[in-house]
């Protein structure tokens, strides 16, 4: 059955996905646009009066496998440790990360310190082996991805080629192409 980020009641979901593990079956849709990332998680910043700080734990394949709410900031901002957005995630063995926050003023555009947090947990991850999926900024009802959704754009076309051996037919079984 294929499912896609609006089948999802966001809120519900994001609550079940925290600190959980599930069996494949069961696993939810990959991240494969800014779009779903921004639908799993609307509802964790509805009504926010303060930044709020989030990472998306992901397996291999993209899948949420955890939620971790790393900041919680005051109407005019918060700082942010790089280290603190991959603490869950190494704590978990999570192959990814896509971080988002929100912008309490409605106004999505990133700022100079979200493009220079990006930045940093860009490199930070690649130290780790943890790639940084994208960064999402949300806002009255609205997203942007710092990067323009680049990143996850590669990652799923990678992630789709990696799913299909050299002569076009799937992995077999055991073949180390787990999806964890």
């Amino acid at each position: 059955m294929t499912h896609s980020a609006h089948d999802v009641e966001p809120a519900r979901y994001v609550y079940e996905l925290t600190y959980t593990r599930r069996r494949v079956a069961e696993m939810p849709p990959p991240l494969d646009s800014p779009e779903a990332a921004y639908l799993l998680l609307r509802g964790l910043f509805d009504g926010a009066e303060s930044e709020r700080l989030v990472v998306v734990l992901l397996n291999r394949k993209h899948q949420p496998i955890g939620v971790s709410t790393v900041y919680q900031g005051t109407v005019c901002g918060m700082t942010v440790r790089i280290a603190e957005l991959f603490r869950e995630a190494v704590r978990t063995n999570a192959a990814a990360i896509l971080i988002a926050h929100n912008h309490p003023s409605g106004d999505p555009a990133p700022s100079t310190a979200d493009l220079s947090i990006t930045k940093e947990a860009v490199a930070a991850g690649q130290l780790l082996g943890i790639e940084v999926l994208d960064h999402i900024v949300i806002g009255d009802g609205r997203w942007e991805s710092v990067d323009g959704g680049r990143r996850v754009a590669r990652a799923a076309i990678e992630a789709e080629l990696s799913d299909v051996g050299p002569s076009g037919a799937e992995p077999l079984a055991g073949s180390g192409e787990g999806d964890g």
